[in-house]
């Protein structure tokens, strides 16, 4: 390990398929990027999956950790109960300078909640917000809060904006990205009071803001950073995924049904699987975690190899940018 490239500490044993598809995209990492996890875990559940490497093995450690946090627990609870758990331990590393940052695919909540009784927020930041970093058709897009807060009030709300817009300049390389607040209609003046407090205060802070943002924009990306709470960005994007699994099998059932439908199949994949990679959680990698003195990636419980290796070339890219100096250079008071 290099000061260079800090490892990424995961906590192998979040998601609903651990350990086996974490441990392995663990070793895809290391050999396919040369990037060095530490796998926090059950040792004896992870050594077995470990066998498979070869000489990529000698960048994987392990760290041991008994306890799980369930993806149905309570996660303030959760935390205080099981400090010997994987999640809470590969939070601990990381504030301890065991590696550069923690990925973790459990309890959203619990992750959030040991990141900020481990972590600390970051001086001046008064929330913690999950990001995504979406690849659709019209582009790249940043949205933002992504669940971890559903209730917000509209300083809550502008702060998410700076962290988007932040986030953004590093993710997608621009200087001065856009930003807009979800909203029914894209007037001003429409929404609830704490959107159009918000839409005030976001405007007054010298953002690129360019006022609200209807579903249909956001899906062409037409707009670099788009904010709501997480209450209704999680629905927004769990839409999204049930959307295009219903589209996408309904064509392959009707692609299966006749000869017709099997040669249309045919000519349509390539198009399709390259429009699929791009509203795949599996492409998307993770979702970090802006606003603690520490840089910490969520996954998707659903995740597999591929997904795990997103995950961790993620985290390896973040912080190379050193994300959270930026972030905490912004907020200083």
């Amino acid at each position: 390990m290099s000061e260079q490239r800090p490892r990424v500490i995961f906590d192998v044993m979040g998601g609903d398929h651990a350990p086996g598809p974490m441990v392995v995209g663990a070793l895809r990492a290391a050999r396919d990027y040369g990037i060095s996890s530490l796998l926090v875990g059950d040792r004896a559940a992870i050594e077995p999956h470990l066998a498979e490497g070869g000489q990529e093995r000698d960048l994987i450690e392990v760290a041991h950790a008994g306890a799980v946090i369930g993806m149905d627990e309570h996660p303030a609870e959760a935390v205080r109960n099981r400090p010997d758990s994987s999640l809470v331990r590969s939070i601990e590393l990381l504030r301890d300078g065991a590696g550069g940052s923690t990925v973790s695919l459990g309890n959203s909540g619990a992750i959030m909640a040991a990141a900020v009784l481990r972590l600390r927020r970051l001086p001046g930041v008064r929330r913690p917000v999950i990001a995504s970093l979406l690849r659709l058709p019209g582009g790249a897009t940043v949205w933002m809060d992504i669940g971890a807060n559903a209730d917000c009030d509209a300083d809550h709300l502008c702060q998410f904006a700076q962290m988007g817009e932040i986030y953004a300049r590093s993710e997608l390389r621009i200087e001065r990205p856009t930003v807009g607040l979800l909203n029914m209609g894209h007037e001003e003046g429409k929404g609830p009071q704490v959107v159009r407090d918000a839409a005030a205060m976001i405007a007054a802070r010298g953002l690129n803001f360019v006022g609200n943002v209807e579903p249909q924009m956001m899906l062409r990306a037409e707009v670099d950073v788009v904010v709501a709470d997480g209450f209704t960005m999680n629905i927004a994007v769990k839409t999204l995924e049930a959307l295009a699994d219903m589209i996408f099998g309904t064509v392959r059932d009707y692609a299966r049904s006749s000869l017709r439908g099997r040669l249309g199949g045919m000519l349509l994949r390539p198009a399709f699987a390259g429009l699929r990679s791009q509203v795949d959680y599996r492409e998307i990698g993770a979702a970090p975690l802006l606003g603690v003195n520490g840089l910490v990636l969520i996954g998707h419980g659903r995740s597999r190899e591929r997904a795990v290796v997103g995950a961790i070339r993620q985290a390896d890219r973040l912080t190379r940018v050193d994300a959270v100096s930026q972030l905490a250079r912004a907020f200083a008071p």
